[in-house]
Parts: structure tokens; C-alpha cells; sequence
């Protein structure tokens, strides 16, 4: 592995990078208020109170939804203006773009630390949440779908944190994508 393509782990990277995931769960919760303040008052007056069953299964699709929308924020943080990672992306990608070989370089660099990272504090969350403490799952909003499906919370957690691994490979690939159609130059030949 060459090291110098590496990220240097430092408390510092690993902070910033536990940062953005909880600012990216913050930002699905502006988004859905966004979208559902004016909706709210047309869902109020169609929603029956007493219906405890049917206000679960609204829980849980919101939950789920916070779980799908965290594609946007972790999107727009940690890859559309991320340079160093564009650099690599087009440095591999130069005479062609092969999505293995940015996954390869991707993962080397920064991805496995992030998906240790994101396992991590789906683990803190997953054990918070066994002792009674649910509050830090503000902090991973995304996650709480998991847990509201009717299977072991363990699960729950593993699932999260598939669906994190599915939703990064998504956002690698679009921004990969999206760098290397925008490049300027292709292995010295003239422009694209």
C-alpha cells in the first residue's frame, strides 16, 4: 500500500470526520422540516390520534426516510468539494475511469477509516440505546428506522451501517463519475 496516498490518522481527522457524519444527520432533519412544515397542516387534519398502530408505521417511514435522505448531506460534505479526494480520483482514473480502481483508491485513502468511523458510533448508539439512553441517537438520526423495525436491535445497527456502506459506494460513484466527465485533460491528449 503506498502510504503517502494515505490519510494521516490523527484525532484530529477522525473528529472531523465523526463532525460531519452528526452535521450530516442534523441537516436531514432541516431538510425534512423543510419539506413537511407545509405539509404538516394537511397530515394533521387527515391523522387519527387514537390509531396507535398506524402512528407507528408513520414513525417508522419517517425514520426510514431520515435514513435514505442522509445520501444528500453525506454527498454535499464529504465528496462534491473534497479536492484531495478528487485528485486521487482523477490521478487513478487518468487513462480511463474503472470504477474498481477508484473504489481501490477511494478505501486506501480515506473510506475504510470512514466506514471504521461510522461503525464505530453506530456501536456507541446501538449500546446507548440497550442500556436505556436513547438520546444519543439524536446524534445518528439516520439510524433510527433501524431500530423501530420489530427485529433485534443488533440487527437494527448492522443494517445501519449497511445501508451507510451502500449509501458512501453511492456517493463515491456519482462524484467519481461526475470528476472524471468534468476533467480537463485525458492521459495528455488534448481536451475531452
Amino acid at each position: 500500500m503506498n502510504t503517502e496516498q494515505n490519510e494521516k490518522v490523527s484525532a484530529k481527522l477522525v473528529l472531523s470526520r465523526i463532525g460531519w457524519f452528526v452535521i450530516s444527520g442534523f441537516a436531514i432533519l432541516a431538510i425534512y422540516l423543510v419539506v413537511m412544515a407545509p405539509l404538516a397542516p394537511v397530515l394533521a387534519a387527515n391523522i387519527d390520534p387514537t390509531d396507535t398502530g398506524a402512528r407507528s408505521a408513520r414513525f417508522a417511514l419517517v425514520y426510514l426516510s431520515f435514513a435514505i435522505l442522509y445520501i444528500i448531506p453525506l454527498y454535499l460534505f464529504l465528496f462534491r468539494n473534497n479536492i484531495g479526494l478528487k485528485t486521487e480520483v482523477l490521478r487513478v482514473t487518468e487513462n480511463g475511469f474503472d470504477l474498481k480502481t477508484v473504489f481501490r483508491a477511494v478505501y486506501r485513502r480515506i473510506g475504510l477509516l470512514d466506514h471504521v468511523i461510522y461503525a464505530g458510533m453506530t456501536f456507541i448508539v446501538w449500546a446507548a440505546r440497550a442500556l436505556g439512553s436513547s438520546f444519543i441517537g439524536f446524534f445518528m438520526v439516520q439510524q433510527a428506522g433501524f431500530y423501530s423495525i420489530p427485529i433485534p436491535e443488533i440487527i437494527g445497527a448492522l443494517l445501519a451501517t449497511l445501508c451507510f456502506a451502500a449509501e458512501y459506494a453511492l456517493c463515491l460513484v456519482t462524484a467519481g463519475k461526475r470528476w472524471d466527465k468534468n476533467r480537463l485533460r485525458r492521459g495528455g491528449s488534448g481536451n475531452n
